[in-house]
């Protein structure tokens, strides 16, 4: 009589079909978390999904034009400002935010207003009379002003002052940033236009205006990228520089490099040498300070055909964050107002606001 072997234990079809379903829920992960990103990211930018798709799929490419700075053509220094210390004296090192050049009193001098986030009150620097600055504090201290700007809010014929404040100067994950801001009249509906983007994670912008910078009737975008606090300590990157946008109509704008500038923080556009185009004055907050030639502000002249050539202002007060441009004296030509953020080594007191006055008349014109 023949012996049954007894039949094996029966498989589990849910062996084989275990590794099908992590799979498919690890497939499920990986589609579905960075589509969760990119709505996330298109509600916070405010851009329309298919602009948003865009500008993604273009960075994904392996170069971006604009991303890379070429080097400026570098000429010799030319003597033609002349820096006057004003304001308040500084008895620590300066942390201002921003500056604004503007005649708050309307007495037909230029004054400057100052966002001091050391002292946590906003200055006013007043001229009067002329050629004679003197500061005092405007309104009740505020927590870090990081900006400020003068504006008639309330129509009543004078200007009032609007001030950003961060809460606290260094990074912290509190809701204690706050901003004045006037209500929109109208129906409070604004469209929003991707006109460049960097493939950089860590392009650090830094400043940003509007300017006709080649006088085509079209406002262009003057902008700057040196942020450098993403390292500590803060040190410049190869990738820094001072561009424009040129404003081709119909939200088209393409990318012109002005030149690489270590840690820019600000650029403004106006005619220096009085050539009848406009020139680039930048600062920088985060640059090489160890150096002694590394320059603090710098100025590139336009040659009237958008070529523009590096030519060095002074290597210090160091670690200047913002810069405006105005005929402070009324000789007819644009000077420059600096302030300083001095958050990391070398430490001084000295350069808190800075008045550049314009003696290119004097200086005469050098060649290159």
């Amino acid at each position: 009589m023949s012996m049954q072997r007894p039949a094996g234990r029966p498989q589990s079809p849910s062996g084989k079909r275990r590794p099908l379903k992590s799979g498919l829920l690890i497939a499920a992960v990986v589609l579905c978390v960075p589509l969760v990103v990119f709505i996330y990211q298109a509600r916070q930018s405010g851009l329309p999904i298919g602009q948003l798709f865009e500008h993604v799929f273009n960075a994904a490419r392996p170069s971006a034009a604009g991303e890379g700075s070429p080097k400026s053509r570098r000429g010799r220094k030319i003597d033609f400002l002349t820096p006057v210390p004003i304001g308040f004296p500084s008895s620590s090192p300066p942390r201002i935010g921003s500056l604004e050049i503007v005649d708050l009193d309307r007495d037909s001098l230029p004054d400057i207003l100052v966002a001091d986030m050391l002292a946590q009150r906003i200055g006013w620097i007043r001229q009067s009379p002329p050629g004679v600055f003197a500061e005092q504090w405007i309104g009740a201290e505020l927590p870090a002003p990081a900006h400020v700007s003068a504006f008639d809010i309330d129509q009543d014929g004078d200007l009032d002052v609007l001030v950003a404040c961060m809460g606290l100067l260094f990074p912290s994950n509190d809701r204690i940033g706050s901003v004045v801001i006037p209500e929109n009249d109208g129906r409070g509906t604004f469209n929003s236009h991707l006109i460049w983007g960097s493939t950089n994670e860590d392009y650090g912008s830094s400043g940003i205006r509007l300017v006709d910078l080649n006088r085509d009737g079209k406002l262009d975008v003057l902008l700057t990228n040196g942020d450098a606090f993403d390292y500590l300590p803060p040190r410049p990157r190869p990738w820094h520089s001072v561009q424009w946008l040129e404003n081709r109509g119909t939200f088209s704008f393409e990318h012109r490099s002005i030149a690489r500038y270590m840690g820019a923080s600000g650029a403004v556009a106006a005619d220096l040498d009085g050539d009848g185009d406009l020139d680039v004055a930048a600062v920088t907050c985060y640059n090489f300070w160890e150096r002694p030639d590394a320059q603090s502000i710098s100025w590139f002249e336009n040659d009237g055909n958008m070529n523009f050539t590096e030519r060095d202002i002074s290597a210090v007060p160091t670690h200047l964050i913002s810069l405006e441009s105005g005929d402070m004296n009324r000789d007819g030509k644009p000077d420059l107002v600096t302030v300083r953020m001095n958050v990391y080594q070398p430490f001084s007191n000295d350069g808190r606001v800075v008045l550049w006055l314009n003696n290119w008349g004097r200086a005469g014109r050098q060649t290159p």
